[in-house]
């Protein structure tokens, strides 16, 4: 009985100690609320204003008015060239002279021959021989033909300008290389008459008077085109015809000797209309919207636009002045 009461006991106490041994069940806590973070939009304010379709090209400088230059008779050696590239020459000034070779000697003495049949002729006339005299003079007239054909020959060995201009090319020969015939040797040009030329796929947007801004350098000039493909003669080739010709205004040939013209055109112009930046216009199969921020809701709102330019757009139908518009 005694030993029924110490187990008893026993197993008490050791029930007790265990439920000391057991850890507390530990209290999960909730997990701290944060705000999200306020949505943010980089708007702009619709209004009004202008906007002009440009283009914007290169371009080079010509001479309308030129004369190339070289010896058409006979070719030969190069023995002066007396000009430089952008020499201003006058009419008549020697530019290229071949080699003469014999010709100067026999000019001399051709001219003694002539000299001589003269002398002859005035003799036979004293004498009063009218046959005598007739052979003297066609004698005379030979040598006198002879002559001339021989100075010929030695002007066609030179070539003059035909202009009061300037030397705008000259040919990369030296003293003594052999010229062809027909060779360019130089370009005379009346420095008066310039023009801007174009060529490129741009070309068809532009109109004849319509004003343009040619940039050289730091320097804007203003310019007038007056010819396009579409008023081109039909007499040019097809490959003269795709350019736009555009007349320099109040500015020297000298200030537009460069190779390197900027042209700016405007071909369309609107005012007052509604314009946006372009990166505020979306679209997606041909059709066009932008998000519209109303009550800092975002609204997508389809619109209808014109005119565009890289970085604008005109809004026709859509927006109205004062709405903002979510950008990209």
């Amino acid at each position: 009985m005694i030993f029924r009461r110490l187990l008893l006991l026993s197993l008490s106490t050791a029930l007790v100690a265990g439920c000391f041994l057991v850890p507390k069940e530990r209290k999960i806590l909730e997990p701290p609320l944060i705000d999200p973070p306020a949505v943010t939009y980089r708007t702009v304010e619709v209004t009004r204003g202008v906007i002009e379709q440009e283009v914007i090209v290169t371009g080079t400088y010509e001479y309308t008015t030129q004369y190339s230059l070289s010896f058409t008779y006979k070719g030969g050696r190069l023995e002066r060239l007396p000009v430089r590239y952008g020499d201003d020459v006058t009419v008549g000034r020697l530019v290229a002279e071949l080699e003469a070779g014999t010709l100067l000697t026999d000019i001399e003495l051709q001219k003694i021959a002539v000299e001589r049949a003269e002398i002859i002729l005035t003799k036979r006339r004293v004498q009063d021989d009218r046959l005598d005299v007739r052979l003297a003079e066609l004698d005379l007239q030979a040598a006198r033909i002879r002559l001339r054909d021989l100075q010929t020959a030695l002007e066609r060995r030179r070539i003059y300008s035909p202009i009061d201009g300037r030397v705008v090319y000259i040919a990369p020969i030296e003293i003594g290389d052999f010229v062809e015939p027909y060779e360019v040797v130089a370009r005379i040009a009346d420095p008066g008459e310039m023009l801007v030329i174009y060529r490129g796929g741009e070309a068809g947007l532009f109109k004849v008077d319509y004003p343009v801004e040619l940039r050289v350098g730091d320097e804007t000039y203003q310019g007038v085109v007056v010819m396009t493909p579409a008023t081109a003669p039909a007499r040019l080739p097809e490959s003269q015809r795709n350019r736009v010709f555009i007349r320099p205004v109040d500015v020297s040939p000298e200030k537009l000797e460069r190779s390197f013209i900027v042209i700016r055109a405007v071909i369309a112009r609107k005012e007052n209309v509604i314009v946006v930046p372009r990166s505020g216009v979306r679209e997606y199969q041909n059709r066009y919207f932008v998000h519209v921020l109303e009550n800092n809701i975002r609204i997508e709102r389809p619109v209808e636009i014109g005119m565009e330019t890289q970085t604008h757009t005109e809004i026709l139908e859509g927006l109205a002045e004062g709405e903002l518009i979510i950008l990209q």
